[in-house]
């Protein structure tokens, strides 16, 4: 039987093997896979992308 922390380990895994795999792709290829019809467009999803990263550049090297 999983246990609560067992299930919440799990869930930080699959949730750290998507950024993983998100991040190992071009804005544009990240944002032409988080596309959904109705949502935002797939320049705005990679705009957004480009921006976050950006954005944890700059902290890094604070």
């Amino acid at each position: 039987m999983t246990t609560y922390v067992q299930a919440v380990a799990n869930a930080a895994q699959v949730l750290a093997d998507a950024r993983a795999h998100r991040d190992s792709l071009t804005p544009e290829a990240a944002a032409a896979e988080a596309y959904v019809p109705g949502g935002p467009s797939v320049d705005e999803i990679a705009a957004l992308i480009r921006r976050h990263r950006a954005e944890a550049r700059r902290r890094i090297a604070a």
